[in-house]
């Protein structure tokens, strides 16, 4: 049997559930998960070698045709992720299909050519026969091009097997193109930095989330522990209030979090030194957001 390899990318709106359905098909949990739009703000690579099959799929941010310059960028992602990719996956929400919102990514996808096109029609668990079959039919008929649509919950791990092997079938002939025990390219100080971001979106309303960007200022990787130095931005004096809390009881409680986080999946001791700074307008400012790591 020759080894297959290819490259998987995973697209929808904000909500869908993309990052969920990476860390199923990975059975890893790599990607930050939240029910807050725009958890996912970079493209994260996520590798599964099984069976002479290396799955390696990149995790897109939501499509949002917001107007902000970091907005820009997300799209940015989204597109570099389908033309990179020889597989699609594109996540539906089928409790909210949003098909009017959709329909700007779909014309994306279709406007890229040779591409296999499979949707995944996600939330399943929560949604009635009666409505869902429905759905499917309409989608089927309107959209000749997907090759497969798979009912599926990517929570609780319906069909997730089913996608897995349809996309084991699916990848090219190629070569091994990372180690076998390699999960994701991402490096100790990225990682970190979505587990910093994570726990605070674990405490914050549904807005300041957007508002925070997390730098890894410096990083070392030693013996016995992982240490990291990381500047927390946001846009004005009072959200750097919020994001250390009264008596400084909220950043204590997320750098426990994070430390925790980060330790289980490290298998290291981590130490953590963090800083709340801020940068007015970071994401309408093309020099600040390229300053924090965003290519614009």
């Amino acid at each position: 049997m020759s080894f297959r390899s290819g490259y998987i990318a995973i697209i929808g709106l904000p909500n869908a559930g993309k990052s969920t359905l990476l860390n199923r098909l990975l059975g890893k949990e790599l990607c930050i998960i939240s029910n807050k739009p725009q958890t996912t703000r970079n493209s994260i690579l996520g590798i599964r070698t099984i069976d002479k099959h290396q799955l390696i799929f990149i995790d897109s941010p939501g499509w949002y045709e917001g107007k902000l310059k970091i907005d820009k960028f997300y799209r940015g992602q989204v597109t570099q992720t389908i033309q990179d990719a020889d597989i699609v996956v594109f996540v539906l929400d089928g409790l909210e299909p949003r098909f009017k919102q959709n329909k700007s990514l779909i014309e994306l996808v279709r406007s890229s050519k040779n591409k296999e096109i499979i949707l995944v029609f996600n939330k399943i668990d929560r949604l009635k026969q009666s409505k869902m079959i429905p759905l499917l039919s309409r989608i089927g008929e309107d959209h000749p091009e997907l090759s497969e649509i798979i009912p599926c919950s990517a929570k609780d791990g319906h069909n997730v097997d089913v996608l897995l092997e349809i996309l084991k079938s699916k990848i090219p002939e190629g070569p091994e193109l990372y180690p076998e025990e390699m999960y994701t390219d991402k490096s100790p100080s990225f990682l970190m930095s979505e587990f910093l971001r994570e726990s605070y979106i674990k405490y914050l309303d549904e807005e300041l989330p957007f508002v925070l960007a997390v730098v890894v200022e410096d990083f070392k990787d030693l013996e016995t522990r992982l240490e990291f130095r990381i500047s927390v931005y946001v846009e004005r004096d009072g959200q750097k209030a919020i994001l250390i809390g009264p008596g400084g009881a909220l950043i204590h409680q997320i750098k426990k979090d994070t430390i925790i986080r980060a330790r289980n999946f490290f298998s290291k001791k981590v130490v953590l030194d963090m800083w709340i700074k801020v940068k007015p307008n970071w994401r309408q400012s093309e020099s600040i957001l390229k300053q924090i790591g965003y290519k614009i």
